[in-house]
């Protein structure tokens, strides 16, 4: 059994980095590793926490915290820098997965997700670590930092394509492509809490313009079942992380622009759709699309969708998405069991 320190994005109110780090420490664990949260947290997310002073953000927030509590590993103190002190010592440092190379998230983090803190005793490894998009536009000088942290580490591995021919073209670094934690792991039918399909279309979109809005609503037409309504303000009062999880795995229809919201229409095997809220953000999504075989679920336009109709009464063919997965699920612990000892 191997000690493990882990960092990744895990602050906030964002249902990708609470369930892809639930699944990551599952992984671990069930491999029989100890694992210990590093609790970094982004300076502007501590001062904007001390800031609020709605009482239904503060509940909502607070469904996060108690999942913590309830599902994570032991943590570090809380840092907004790193304090060598505060983290004990490990055989292993690990960075992933989620956007933990994405220097417009991590900002004055940015080294620490290169593991710049850890000690030479400490193997370091990248576990489907992303940068979030396709290219790399650094300057030089943090560039060559990145470089000579990202040459210490022992195994890398990424969770798009883009993400090895960064690795291998700037920084000189080979890293295996491996699936996103939340797939690879897979088993989140025990956080369901109800078990009966609501006949409704649930949404999960990073924007609210009004193609958006038209497609959402040309959909629920055609396909004649309703939009998922909801009261923000209940939506806060409830358990706002297994809510979450329960309306994807019971809507008949999603439609969604958020990477781990596909993820989950996966893992529950539900009819989807994806839109697009920033193209430049948008690799994160099309790889894993392009991996399982459904590029197609992609509506790019109101036009596009009206051109063809044909995407909504096309129904996805799960045994072969599962086959895919599960060749993929292999690798990624594979990855884990070769490289963590």
């Amino acid at each position: 059994m191997a000690k493990i320190n882990l960092l990744t994005i895990q602050w906030g109110v964002s249902y990708g980095a609470l369930f892809q780090t639930y699944a990551t420490c599952r992984i671990l664990e069930n491999c029989g590793h100890e694992v210990t949260l590093i609790n970094l947290v982004h300076p502007a997310k501590l001062k904007q926490y001390k800031s609020l002073k709605s009482l239904s953000h503060y509940v909502y927030e607070n469904s996060f915290e108690k999942f913590k509590k309830k599902y994570f590993p032991k943590m570090t103190k809380i840092m907004t820098v790193i304090n060598p002190s505060l983290i004990p010592p490990a055989d292993y440092t690990i960075v992933g997965s989620d956007q933990v190379w994405n220097h417009d998230i991590t900002t004055v983090l940015g080294l620490n997700f290169f593991l710049d803190f850890a000690p030479e005793c400490s193997k370091r490894i990248s576990l489907a670590s992303s940068f979030g998009k396709s290219k790399w536009s650094e300057d030089e000088e943090y560039s060559e930092k990145v470089k000579k942290e990202l040459q210490k580490f022992s195994d890398v591995s990424v969770r798009e394509d883009s993400g090895v021919r960064i690795c291998k073209d700037i920084f000189g670094v080979n890293a295996m492509q491996v699936i996103d934690p939340t797939l690879a792991y897979g088993d989140f039918a025990s956080l369901v809490k109800s078990k009966k399909e609501y006949n409704e279309i649930f949404t999960f979109l990073f924007r609210n313009n009004s193609e958006d809005i038209e497609i959402v609503n040309e959909i629920s037409r055609v396909l004649d079942i309703p939009v998922h309504q909801d009261s923000r303000l209940l939506y806060r009062f409830r358990n706002a992380p297994i809510y979450w999880l329960n309306h994807i795995c019971n809507s008949k229809f999603i439609i969604t622009s958020s990477f781990h919201g596909l993820a989950f229409s996966l893992i529950f095997k539900k009819q989807f759709v994806v839109l697009c809220a920033d193209e430049g953000k948008f690799s994160r999504i099309a790889s894993l699309l392009e991996l399982v075989g459904l590029s197609e679920r992609y509506i790019p336009s109101l036009d596009y969708l009206t051109e063809h109709p044909e995407i909504l009464s096309q129904e996805i063919d799960y045994k072969l998405v599962d086959i895919i997965i599960a060749k993929q699920r292999k690798l990624f612990l594979d990855f884990v069991s070769n490289n963590i000892k």
